[in-house]
């Protein structure tokens, strides 16, 4: 049985550009940029970005573009992760917090969304701003800060803030040796890598631990018990689908999540591709589109681009390949690449 490329894109293009989503995504509001994200590498993945006419991805470009912060505190530069709470007339603004705030991951969705559109991120991001305030963020012991006023930090805004250099090419706001000895000290006992020093190993973080240490350029340095130990942990996570962390239901989620940390270690041929093929057949909606995060239970965004990006790893017929490290397409990552070099 396979998979229903037609459904899934109705799912992202209907999820992407309908002004209401179901009552489900409230606790979402202010990660919209995130979810714009999702449908629109999503629709990339699968090669289905034409079904958006030009008109539709020149309305997400400005939407896009319209959640970054200009002005104000530099500390708080970015995009923000969406207008929820943003007064949207700067002539009614009465201070910086009706601008909102930028974030790490609000910063590293929008501009993987810019890029997977083919916006030129010279013209229209104020990049500089953005690795100044990217620098700020980061903590003396290496980790970094979710915001300015947010003092959330974990592995998952290291990650961000090296996508987000890598993605700009400029890594002047991120001391890359403090970085790195920070992912270090998130190590578990059992072989995976936990949110934080001290935290039960999981699948996201182990995934955004070895994907930072691939864009600090610093991953071929693990030593060998590090890289089989990490390697162990992800392969004992798989039943049909895979877990995030030990004795917890298969999440399709999660088959990214291990799948990529395998592939960022060149380890993906230790896992029963077949068996995650089956997992994934069986959380796609056949009537809506879109996949789930178990069987039997509603699609969503989240679940539906994380599933495609896994059988992209998978080598799916169909889907396009994706640069697991830094989580856009190849054809996406490629012409960062070739925009770096006729820059200099």
């Amino acid at each position: 049985m396979g998979f229903d490329w037609d459904k899934h894109t109705g799912f992202f293009h209907r999820s992407l550009l309908n002004p209401g989503l179901p009552r489900q995504y409230t606790t979402a509001d202010t990660q919209r940029t995130t979810l714009a994200y999702f449908c629109v590498t999503g629709l990339d993945l699968i090669g289905k970005l034409d079904s958006c006419t030009e008109a539709e991805r020149a309305t997400v470009k400005r939407w896009v573009l319209a959640q970054q912060v200009a002005g104000g505190d530099w500390r708080r530069r970015g995009f923000r992760g969406g207008p929820f709470g943003v007064v949207a007339e700067p002539s009614q603004r009465n201070g910086e917090d009706d601008a909102g705030e930028g974030n790490l991951a609000a910063t590293y969705s929008a501009l993987a969304t810019l890029v997977a559109l083919d916006v030129d991120l010279t013209t229209g991001v104020d990049s500089d701003a953005i690795v100044r305030a990217l620098g700020s963020l980061q903590r003396e012991d290496g980790s970094f800060k979710a915001s300015a006023s947010d003092s959330t930090c974990d592995v998952r805004f290291t990650y961000c803030a090296c996508a987000v250099s890598t993605i700009l090419g400029n890594w002047s706001g991120v001391d890359r040796r403090k970085a790195a000895e920070y992912v270090e000290r998130c190590y578990d006992f059992d072989g995976g890598i936990g949110m934080a020093p001290g935290r039960e190993a999981c699948a996201g973080p182990t995934y955004c631990a070895v994907a930072s240490l691939k864009l600090l350029g610093v991953l071929e340095k693990l030593p060998i018990p590090r890289r089989q130990g990490i390697l162990e942990w992800c392969v004992n996570r798989q039943g049909v689908g895979f877990q995030g962390r030990p004795n917890k239901p298969e999440d399709s989620c999660c088959s990214f999540w291990v799948g990529a940390t395998l592939a960022l270690l060149d380890g993906l041929d230790l896992v029963d591709d077949g068996r995650a093929r089956q997992f994934h057949v069986s959380c796609q909606n056949r009537i809506c589109g879109g996949f789930a995060k178990a069987p039997g239970v509603p699609p969503d965004m989240l679940h539906s681009f994380y599933s495609i990006s896994w059988l992209s790893l998978a080598g799916e017929a169909g889907v396009q390949e994706m640069d697991a490290a830094l989580g856009v397409t190849r054809r996406a990552a490629g012409r960062l690449k070739r925009d770096a070099a006729e820059s200099r």
